[in-house]
């Protein structure tokens, strides 16, 4: 069962979301081992945030992504939506 990005709250553990990626990856200023992706669905948008050994082509604009077993951590007062250890990222081919 997939939820909508309108309704992630910050605790939110165990989400699966299809999310179409709005934006390139950009390296995170900080670490750059870390990456961010904006995506979003009709209901919100949300920055993916990606370990560099996560980061694969499927990550371009337009790409619709089934995002498994994730689930929300709070960056500096913003939600990013990431991996728990046993989650995935496909593109979703519907």
């Amino acid at each position: 069962n997939f939820v909508k990005v309108g309704t992630f709250h910050p605790d939110a553990r165990g989400v699966n979301v299809l999310v179409k990626v709005l934006e390139e990856p950009k390296a995170v200023e900080r670490d750059a081992r870390f990456f961010e992706v904006l995506c979003g669905d009709e209901t919100a948008q949300v920055v993916l945030s990606l370990k560099e050994v996560q980061l694969t082509d499927i990550f371009k604009p337009g790409q619709v992504l089934a995002a498994r077993n994730s689930s929300i951590m709070m960056v500096e007062g913003f939600m990013r939506l990431t991996l728990n250890q046993s989650g995935s990222f496909k593109a979703d081919l519907k």
